[in-house]
Parts: structure tokens; C-alpha cells; sequence
């Protein structure tokens, strides 16, 4: 199958779900994970490993349904952007500015703008609940609106809604204390994440925590 083949294959899937579905980790959107948690950090996580790696598609005897996934939708959106201007392609143009638009206005951040996932999450070393904003997601989501503002350019909000998911990460997420400087993961967590903070100069991240990790 060649490359446009394959976009098109791909496009008419997601098109044909509303681009919704399954992730990973998001077994704690069942109903009953509180059950088979029984509320504990290990039961979430075991649950979360348990339903990511099982042979079999669990979400659906769990009643996980396919959700909208902010990272996902972000995306999208930038491939619509580029593929808008690699064909010419009206419908794509629309639909990466639909999809925009209902990116920003998903934003559960209470400063600037943020996005989070649509299920809870736990690791071995914090959990946050669901839509709670993070650096990676809205990371995602503020380069796919410099995309369409560079891209497609027909909105001013797309470059607005850039600056103001880095005012959040500025206020709500990047951790100084003098000696340390870096991105939390998500507000008032201070454990040192290395996928939101890549690109950094490691002499700040190796006198941050004698523990870093890599979080969903």
C-alpha cells in the first residue's frame, strides 16, 4: 500500500469514529474499576497494566468506551494542517479548524490553556484524576495550533491559544527554587518527569530528584 493510500485509509477510519478511541492506559475509565481497585494505588495500577496488555480487548466487558483523547485530537489537527496544504485540500483545511476550535474549548486548565486525558491515571509514583492538565498533552496541543496558524493562518486564535498554553506551562507547571529548574508533570507534583522536560540542559535535571522518571 503507497503512502496516499494509506493517509486515506487511515483518514476514513478516523473520520468514521469521530477520531474517538481507546488508549493505552484508560482502564481506570471503567465503572468498575473502583470495585476491582478496591481504591488502592497498586489495584489502579495492576488494573491499568492488566487491561494495556492483555491478549484480548477488555474495554469492552469493563464498559471503557472509545473517548476523545485531547493528544490524539492535537494530532490530528496537525495532520490535517499539513495535508490541507500538501494537496490543496478544502476539506481537510475545515476540519483541522473544527477540530481546533473544539481543542480550545476543551481546555480543563484554570490559567492559560491546558489539556489532560479523559480517564484517571496512576504510576508507581503519583496519579492524577481525569482531565487534570499536563506538560505532554499540552505540549501536543500548542504545537498543533503554531501549526495551523503557520500553516493555514486564518484565525488569530491559533497563535492566542499557543502563548496561552505556554503562559500555563510557565505558571502552573515550570518548578525554581534556586537551584533546580524544570517542568512538573502536572500541577503541585514535583517528581522530575523526563519526557516533559526533554531538551533541557541536564546539569538542572540531574540536581532535581534522586529519582527521575518517564510518566504516562
Amino acid at each position: 500500500m503507497g503512502t496516499e493510500a494509506a493517509v486515506d485509509r487511515i483518514r476514513a477510519w478516523g473520520e468514521a469514529r469521530d477520531w474517538r478511541g481507546y488508549d493505552p492506559y484508560d482502564a481506570l475509565s471503567s465503572p468498575l474499576a473502583p470495585l476491582l481497585t478496591l481504591g488502592t494505588d497498586i489495584g489502579r495500577r495492576v488494573l491499568t497494566q492488566a487491561v494495556k496488555s492483555a491478549p484480548v480487548n477488555l474495554r469492552p466487558a469493563l464498559g471503557i468506551r472509545p473517548e476523545w483523547n485531547a493528544k490524539a485530537v492535537a494530532l490530528v489537527a496537525s495532520a490535517y494542517a499539513r495535508l490541507s496544504v500538501a494537496r490543496e485540500d478544502d476539506d481537510a483545511r475545515r476540519r483541522a479548524t473544527l477540530l481546533l476550535e473544539q481543542l480550545i474549548d476543551g481546555s480543563t486548565a484554570t490559567i492559560g490553556l491546558g489539556w489532560g486525558y479523559p480517564f484517571d491515571v496512576q504510576t508507581r509514583f503519583f496519579g492524577y484524576r481525569r482531565g487534570t492538565p499536563n506538560a505532554i498533552t499540552t505540549s501536543f496541543a500548542a504545537h498543533a495550533l503554531l501549526d495551523a496558524h503557520e500553516l493555514i493562518g486564518t484565525s488569530a486564535a491559533w497563535l492566542d491559544g499557543a502563548l496561552r498554553a505556554c503562559f500555563f506551562l510557565r505558571r502552573s507547571l515550570l518548578f525554581e527554587d534556586g537551584e533546580r529548574s524544570y517542568f512538573r508533570y502536572v500541577p503541585d507534583e514535583r517528581e522530575l518527569v523526563h519526557n516533559a522536560n526533554r531538551g533541557r540542559h541536564p546539569s538542572s535535571d540531574a540536581r532535581t530528584s534522586t529519582r527521575s522518571h518517564v510518566v504516562r
